[in-house]
């Protein structure tokens, strides 16, 4: 179950979510807009089956592959709470996904005293951030779980 999102919190991806991005680029034009610190959270929203959230190293980053011992986030959406700082790297393990552009490498710094007054800014003021009111993020939900049921009909 996802908890409220506060100001610390990034949906990854925006409005788009975690999917098969339109471009490759995509999650890295993303992920470069944004100043993450210990103890803020990611947000990966994906349909649960359908993707899955893989926190891998940067090798494995750079050929989209992972092991057994990859942590992972098979149910969506998921929580990821950023614990150390430096850089941090996540794929989707479904198919090809990853080398379609579903992955992710972010760069966390340690936190600060200023961290809240500077996320306070960022979700306000920078275009892109896509924090929902709590309707808007239970709709976002109900539409997911509605298409994922479609999904398996089909």
């Amino acid at each position: 179950m996802v908890g409220s999102v506060s100001a610390g919190d990034r949906i990854v991806g925006g409005s788009t979510g975690w999917s098969i991005p339109p471009e490759a680029s995509f999650y890295q034009t993303w992920a470069e807009k944004k100043q993450l610190f210990v103890g803020d959270k990611l947000v990966f929203l994906f349909t649960t089956g359908v993707h899955n959230v893989l926190e891998v190293t940067e090798s494995q980053f750079q050929t989209c592959t992972h092991s057994f011992d990859s942590r992972g986030h098979f149910s969506g959406p998921s929580i990821v709470r950023l614990s150390s700082p430096g850089n941090h790297y996540f794929i989707c393990g479904v198919g090809q996904h990853c080398d379609r552009g579903q992955k992710l490498n972010i760069t966390v710094a340690p936190a600060t005293s200023d961290r809240t007054l500077t996320s306070i800014h960022e979700s306000s003021a920078t275009p892109g951030v896509f924090l929902p009111s709590s309707f808007q993020y239970l709709l976002f939900l109900l539409l997911l779980f509605t298409s994922s049921f479609v999904y398996m009909l089909m």
